[in-house]
């Protein structure tokens, strides 16, 4: 079997999910290409992804000036792409960071800079106040860094059938295979899949 898309996405995980989804909201003629999670991974035997947990830490505040540009970027489209798809991936909790006596100076500064730049909702909490908020923790007489509102963890996994669930509406078409060979021929991509199928893209 042959089809022809103008684009087509290989990879349906955090990433390919995600650039599916824009690009279906921008153009026609997109697919995505990519095997489902397999039923029983202990038998799998096939491309395994990245994105099979069930949490990661997401957060604003970061000592890296572009990782926080980055993920504040992303976490103000968790609303949309929650309410587009009706599927909750996101829980607000909080992110504790420090202390900051085992941080650099020039960290611990970064992370309020951080903080006070992006309009980021977040405490300083000493010692008292960590022990009686978490009182299954042992802390030394130190400070740490609060984040609420905009931190907490994804669950990955939820956030690929919700990006997966709007490119559909979209109108990308899912191609639940595994690409085995990419060849660029003038202007033209090749896909090969493990079905025996090829794509071809522009």
């Amino acid at each position: 079997m042959e089809k022809h898309y103008s684009i087509l996405v290989i990879g349906n995980g955090l990433i390919g999910s995600a650039a599916a989804r824009c690009l279906g909201e921008e153009t026609d003629s997109v697919a995505l290409l990519g095997p489902e999670e397999p039923k029983q991974w202990s038998t799998h035997n096939g491309v395994f992804s990245s994105h099979y947990d069930e949490g990661r830490i997401t957060r604003i505040i970061d000592s890296n000036s572009h990782w926080s540009e980055f993920a504040r970027s992303s976490i103000n489209e968790y609303s949309y792409l929650e309410e587009k798809s009706g599927i909750r991936f996101f829980n607000s909790v909080g992110c504790l960071q420090g202390p900051q006596k085992k941080m650099p100076g020039k960290d611990w500064n970064a992370l309020n800079e951080s903080a006070l730049k992006h309009q980021v909702s977040h405490e300083i909490l000493g010692k008292d106040e960590l022990q009686k908020r978490y009182p299954f923790f042992r802390f030394d007489d130190d400070k740490a860094i609060l984040e609420t509102e905009t931190a907490g963890y994804i669950n990955p996994r939820k956030l690929v059938q919700a990006q997966n669930k709007i490119a559909l509406e979209h109108g990308v078409q899912q191609i639940k295979e595994t690409a085995l060979k990419l060849e660029k021929k003038g202007s033209q991509w090749n896909v090969l899949t493990d079905q025996g199928n090829l794509y071809l893209a522009n």
